[in-house]
């Protein structure tokens, strides 16, 4: 129809879908080859919906009953140039937020004659020349007592809560799927967000800030409402210097300037990640994030993501210790699946969790033979070989003597492959006469002998030549953990 009839009618669904590709790809090749297939509107229809749309009436300055409208500036970056990525956008931006949602009815109407000049009238912001100290108001700034009022908080112990329901309920929600679940009531809604001019100029500079504290004073002044800004605090502080420094009954005395809460997380973040450097956070976080995603975790970066991150952290920690004070079994596997109920039923059994380990033993044994939970899984397929070699190495005199060889700072090449594949033959209940490869050939023939299914490859032990680089590696990390330096050609270990 639009085809037939391309200046009478102008179809919602084409046009949208140009603006969309407009938007996303910024090609007018791309568009109007999709128009000579009759898929979307022509570029420069695409250039006049976006021409009418900045001069429609879009202001914010009137109130409506039941409705709360408060501004943000901040910095904007916008990449102009977007083959070389040269002389970037950077000035102050402004939005405004209106809650709750207001809807939209006014049509925007189609023009021909719009003109630049237009435009520009209607997204004009005054500048305003700050020609005085922006830190001479602090000094007049007076801090008072507050008044202490007490108020007793409901939701004090609601954190609490969350962690000690995992002991009645494993599968809990997350944080906010818990938050979701006991809040219940109206709530204000989902908020309209207005696009306001950008100021080209520096941030920065007392002039720009200056320059929109007017703007926003003005907009607010025309409903007669009081205008509440909100900074980052970089600034924050520098428009909290002009508000002070300006003269009682200056308009912008009765802006409410509002800290935003970005750069306090930030500076949060990144303490938690200064004081736990070293400690095996960023370790842990590297387990479900990235590496590089982790450190930027831990400097104040990508906020959102370090937050839960954290959440996750604590959450864990929790478990461990309420774990270990109630005598309560970690759910290391699915819940509702028969081997994790047999899995629970050996640890209340052994008593693994409250002690894993017995005090006499030296630390660095249990290090040398267990070494590194994963690789230890890895290599024996089963989940409840550490638990095992740890009783084994309790019970068994050879297999302290065979640790013993790891701590050693002058163990020759031989003493460690030969400790390292008598241990795992041990940890496998093969004889001290035999090697790796032939109790795996025995235990292959012993399973395919009385085996009525495929044999797991994984459960049998593994080869000699596997065990030589384990071995090697087991060694150099048991050596830097004792903080001594290993002489060993980087092809030993793998």
């Amino acid at each position: 129809m639009q085809a037939s009839r391309s200046r009478l009618l102008l179809c919602p669904l084409q046009i949208g879908q140009a603006v969309q590709m407009h938007h996303c790809f910024d090609s007018k090749f791309l568009i109007d080859t999709l128009y000579s297939l009759g898929f979307c509107s022509s570029y420069k229809e695409v250039l006049t919906y976006e021409m009418n749309a900045a001069v429609s009436e879009n202001n914010v300055a009137f109130q409506v009953d039941g409705h709360f409208t408060q501004y943000i500036a901040d910095n904007l970056d916008h990449n102009t140039a977007t083959l070389d990525g040269w002389n970037t956008f950077h000035g102050m931006g402004m939005i405004a937020t209106v809650t709750p949602i207001i809807g939209k009815t006014d049509r925007i109407r189609r023009r021909t004659d719009v003109k630049p000049e237009e435009i520009v009238k209607r997204a004009k912001v005054d500048i305003q020349y700050y020609n005085r100290q922006a830190c001479d108001g602090l000094l007049k700034l007076k801090f008072e007592h507050l008044e202490n009022v007490f108020v007793e908080d409901v939701t004090s112990k609601v954190d609490l809560l969350w962690k000690a329901c995992w002991l009645l309920q494993p599968d809990r929600p997350s944080w906010s799927g818990f938050m979701q679940a006991i809040h219940k009531g109206r709530y204000p809604g989902q908020s309209s967000i207005i696009f306001m001019p950008m100021i080209d100029m520096n941030p920065s500079d007392t002039t720009c800030i200056f320059s929109t504290l007017h703007f926003i004073s003005a907009q607010e002044k025309r409903s007669n409402t009081t205008p509440v800004l909100t900074f980052d605090q970089p600034l924050w502080w520098k428009a909290l210097g002009i508000i002070s420094s300006e003269p009682d009954g200056s308009d912008l005395k009765a802006i409410v300037l509002r800290l935003g809460p970005f750069h306090l997380q930030m500076s949060f973040l990144a303490c938690i990640g200064h004081l736990m450097e070293e400690t095996g956070l960023h370790e842990m976080l590297s387990t479900v994030y990235a590496i590089n995603a982790a450190s930027n975790m831990l400097q104040g970066k990508a906020v959102l993501r370090a937050v839960r991150g954290h959440i996750l952290v604590d959450a864990a920690l929790s478990m461990l210790l309420l774990s270990d004070i109630f005598r309560v079994p970690l759910p290391l596997l699915e819940s509702d699946t028969e081997k994790n109920r047999d899995k629970n039923t050996q640890d209340e059994q052994t008593g693994t969790l409250s002690t894993p380990y017995e005090s006499e033993l030296n630390v660095n044994q249990v290090d040398a033979l267990s070494i590194n939970k994963d690789t230890a899984v890895q290599l024996h397929g089963v989940l409840e070989l550490e638990a095992a070699s740890m009783k084994e190495l309790r019970n068994n005199l050879q297999l302290q003597t065979l640790a013993e060889v790891f701590l050693q700072d002058n163990a020759t090449l031989q003493d460690i492959l030969s400790a390292g594949e008598k241990a795992l033959v041990l940890l496998y209940n093969g004889s001290s006469r035999e090697g790796l490869d032939e109790l795996r050939y025995r235990l292959f023939c012993s399973k395919v002998a009385v085996g009525t299914t495929f044999v797991q490859i994984h459960t049998l032990p593994p080869t000699s030549a596997a065990a030589r680089f384990h071995s090697m590696r087991v060694y150099l990390q048991v050596q830097e953990w004792m903080g001594l330096k290993v002489a060993m050609d980087p092809t030993d270990y793998g």
